[in-house]
């Protein structure tokens, strides 16, 4: 991996930087090691980087290396933790930083501003970059909240910067973390606060172990006690200015002074240039206006009167920003209020659309801009990289950031690319840079009123509510007032009865007692028949007994029963007196044969390979920056073929819904989509300047020809990539897809050789790695021998 660095930044023809600095970054990437930051700088011929310092003892050494005089690249390794409760997870972050000295000459500042992009690409895979002068910007309050800011949804809890410090991310105060003990907080935050710079070379003696130049590095620290004379130069307003007057009263007398006359002076020279160029002024006042921080809070909270904001100053103190013009219109004019004589810093708010089909989001993206133009004095192109931070905690929360010269990099095609690159697995469909529209204007004025008319509805609803349930307990006393009367009725009306009901017949008198010492007397008679006859008459109000009475007399009928039963002929039966029309409908089966018939027609479509769905209109045209490829049907038999050769490195290709199709592109592309397309191919002629992705496809075949960047595959079935040696150096992705593989040819012998055919691993295993302490997973592919 070294020797790819070393060859890649020789044919920069830049600057050379060494294996050494890129065998120290990754070993700090490397979660099993201890090193966990780097720094490097600049020889003093300009020509390549050396390795300055390198260690393993956290934040506090690292910002300690950072001299006023100085111009450093670095990069750092924190912990971001997620503790949740019962499940605890951590990950490293990365942080690169440009150091660049409030000592360091104007000069020195626009060569190293043209750099920073060299050593941004050696301390790859970093989550923030940080450029400043400050070392307030270090403190860990102000790290947290960018890296939240960089994160997805899921946020962590905190971060470590020095193995025992936890700082949650979602405080302003520095807090104990879970994983470090609380005893070891107060060795390491006291010396930051009394002597910051007496404690720093006392660590960095046993760190400097490898690099030779450190030892006359630790003699210049001395020197550090005068930048306490710059500082309040800078930022007066600031709290170290008040902290630093306390314990030494020599300073502020010396620097009262000093400061009172260059503001004296720069007042007395801004004056003059202020009424040179008269025609700035009206253009300033005419379209800007208003505080950069509301104005940008505004459209961050998704407000309709503006969606980009342009901020510029003097070129001399950002403390002297100002709103110089603002807007709610798309990206094209957006671009025309660009001059190439102007340094601006603007924000800008897209939206990102994620359609897929009975659902759709829209999300707000905001993006930071900072325009250079081509004919800006070169002294002030130095001031601008420094200047810039000042801007950014203004325009803060943006996703990505461009920084340019060429007003043509403000196209939709790059944006989307860079945008996409900032997200996570689940990416949008698209992004719309058109700006407000006035069914979005309409649709918020809208909401406010129908949050009115919401709320009176519902007012409406629970007064109709109340009275009903007024009404209903009403009505329900009414009903128990007149049932409660009718039970009295009631209970008279059986009382009166009971009076009117006739005695019941005597009982036969109970027999004589037997005389003593005789026999027993006999039983007495039966009841007569009168007796019974009075107990089973039928009265009123006694329906039970008669009842009871005919049942008993049919049961003593025996067979004869079902003699009264009344028997049904032939001529009342329905199955045995059906008509002639009823009985035809029965057997006709016309309509069963003509779905028989159509269902047949089908399947022989099917077989012949023609397409039974009605397909929609074949399309192919240029819309915008756009060839819109969609609903391209050919057969099994024979595939449509198509050339495609009006095509120019700024225009994209999207394939939508086609079938048993080919496309060869001829010219050099942009970007490559396809998107719902089944047995499709497409033959890449030459360079493609983004790289190719499929979505929910099945049956696909790409072959590159030229240069292929990236490669995405989601939600596809049986893919095929041919390669080239153009092509060798794709970067492939891959998302819930199978059956992926990639052919290529064997360099040394192309002609003779046969094409090697290789798949994409669809299998994983993940296991826990506890060597160094702290459980980590492990995933890599599943290998099957045999």
């Amino acid at each position: 991996k070294a020797t790819v660095s070393v060859l890649y930044w020789e044919v920069s023809n830049k600057m050379k930087i060494p294996a050494e600095i890129t065998e120290a970054w990754d070993d700090v990437r490397d979660d099993k090691t201890q090193a966990n930051w780097v720094i490097a700088q600049i020889s003093k011929d300009a020509k390549e980087a050396v390795l300055y310092a390198r260690g393993n003892d956290g934040l506090a050494a690292f910002v300690s290396h950072f001299d006023d005089d100085k111009v450093l690249f670095g990069g750092l390794r924190c912990r971001a933790v997620d503790d949740r409760g019962s499940t605890k997870s951590v990950r490293s972050k990365f942080i690169f930083v440009s150091w660049l000295g409030c000592k360091v000459s104007a000069v020195q500042r626009a060569r190293c501003g043209t750099l920073r992009s060299e050593f941004a690409r050696c301390f790859d895979g970093h989550h923030i970059a940080i450029q400043t002068s400050d070392k307030d910007d270090f403190k860990p309050e102000e790290l947290i909240t960018k890296l939240q800011s960089s994160t997805g949804a899921h946020k962590p809890t905190g971060y470590e910067f020095e193995g025992n410090e936890s700082i949650s991310g979602l405080a302003s105060s520095t807090v104990v973390g879970e994983s470090s003990p609380a005893k070891e907080e107060p060795k390491k935050e006291e010396p930051k606060k009394e002597e910051p710079k007496k404690e720093a070379p006392k660590k960095e003696e046993p760190k400097k172990v490898t690099p030779k130049k450190e030892l006359p590095k630790k003699k210049e620290e001395p020197k550090k006690v005068t930048p306490k004379k710059e500082l309040p130069k800078k930022v007066e307003p600031k709290k170290e200015v008040t902290k630093k007057v306390t314990p030494k009263k020599e300073l502020p007398k010396k620097a009262e002074p000093k400061k009172e006359e260059p503001k004296k002076e720069a007042l007395k020279k801004e004056e003059p240039k202020k009424e040179e160029p008269k025609k700035e002024e009206p253009k300033k006042e005419a379209s800007g206006g208003g505080n950069p921080s509301d104005i940008w809070e505004e459209i961050k909270d998704g407000g309709m009167a503006y969606n980009w904001v342009m901020l510029a100053y003097d070129g001399k103190d950002p403390s002297t920003m100002y709103v110089y013009k603002k807007g709610s219109t798309g990206l094209d004019d957006f671009k025309s209020q660009l001059e190439d004589d102007q340094v601006v810093f603007a924000g800008f708010r897209c939206k990102a659309i994620d359609d897929r089909g009975t659902v759709k989001s829209v999300r707000n993206k905001f993006l930071l801009f900072t325009w250079v133009g081509p004919k800006v004095k070169p002294m002030l192109r130095a001031k601008v990289s420094t200047h810039k931070c000042l801007f950014e905690k203004v325009l803060s929360g943006t996703h990505i950031q461009l920084q340019t010269s060429d007003i043509a990099d403000f196209n939709e095609v790059d944006l989307t690319a860079k945008l996409q690159s900032s997200t996570g697995a689940h990416k949008p469909n698209g992004y719309d840079f058109s700006g407000i529209n006035a069914d979005d204007v309409v649709a918020d004025d809208s909401a406010a009123k129908a949050e009115e008319a919401k709320k009176a509805e519902a007012a409406e609803k629970a007064e109709e509510a109340k009275k009903a349930e007024e009404a209903k307990k009403a009505e329900e006393a009414k009903k128990a007032e007149e049932a409660k009367k009718a039970e009295e009725a009631k209970k008279a009306e059986e009382a009166k009865k009971a009076e009117e009901k006739p005695a019941a017949p005597a009982a036969p008198p109970a027999p004589k007692p037997a005389p003593k010492g005789g026999a027993p007397p006999p039983p007495p008679p039966p009841p007569s028949v009168e007796y019974f006859e009075k107990l089973t008459k039928n009265k009123p109000g006694d329906g039970d007994a008669a009842s009871r009475a005919a049942l008993f007399a049919d049961i003593a009928k025996g067979t004869d029963i079902t003699k009264g039963l009344k028997k049904v002929s032939d001529s009342e039966k329905r199955h045995k007196n059906r008509t002639e029309d009823e009985v035809g409908k029965a057997t006709d089966f016309s309509e069963l044969e003509k779905r028989k018939a159509a269902r047949q027609e089908e399947l022989e479509k099917k077989r012949a390979g023609e397409t039974v769905k009605k397909a929609a209109e074949p399309k192919m045209a240029l819309e915008g920056k756009q060839w819109k490829v969609e609903n391209q049907m050919g057969t099994r038999m024979e595939k449509k073929h198509d050339v495609m050769a009006d095509v120019d490195m700024t225009q994209s290709v999207v394939l939508s819904e086609c079938e048993n199709y080919l496309l060869e592109i001829e010219g050099k592309v942009n970007m490559v989509v396809m998107n719902d397309c089944k047995n499709t191919g497409v033959i890449l002629k030459k360079d493609v300047v983004s790289g190719c992705e499929l979505s929910k496809g099945t049956k696909i075949e790409v072959q590159a020809c030229g240069k292929l960047p990236s490669f995405i595959i989601d939600r596809c079935n049986e893919v095929m990539l041919y390669t080239t040696a153009d092509s060798r150096d794709v970067e492939i992705t891959s998302c819930a897809s199978t059956c992926v593989n990639i052919t290529f040819v064997d360099e040394k012998n192309p002609e003779t050789a046969d094409p090697i055919e290789k798949p994409i691993p669809e299998q994983f295993v993940t296991t826990f790695d506890t060597s160094s302490g702290v459980p980590k997973m492990v995933t890599v592919p599943m290998e099957h021998a045999g």
